[in-house]
């Protein structure tokens, strides 16, 4: 059984605070398939400086989007 290729909307860039961005390093990540052992994909590495600006972005959105005035039951539902 063969698996089709992965596809990423775009591998070379980071996903952090809701839009696509340059990673601040060119630095990549080799994804091995747990299926076939083969390489699948290359996709950007986040080096610390990315995974500080995700984490503000997730404090941003925690802090000032619905999330925090959600009813436990819309909560659940989500």
């Amino acid at each position: 059984m063969t698996l089709p290729a992965v596809e990423l909307a775009q591998p070379e860039r980071l996903y952090i605070g809701g839009r696509w961005v340059a990673p601040r390093s060119d630095r990549r990540i080799t994804v091995i398939s747990p299926h076939t052992e083969e390489p699948c994909i290359t996709v950007a590495e986040a080096v610390e400086a990315d995974v500080d600006a995700a984490v503000a972005a997730a404090r941003r959105a925690f802090d000032a989007g619905p999330w925090p005035r959600l009813s436990h039951a819309e909560r659940a539902d989500a």
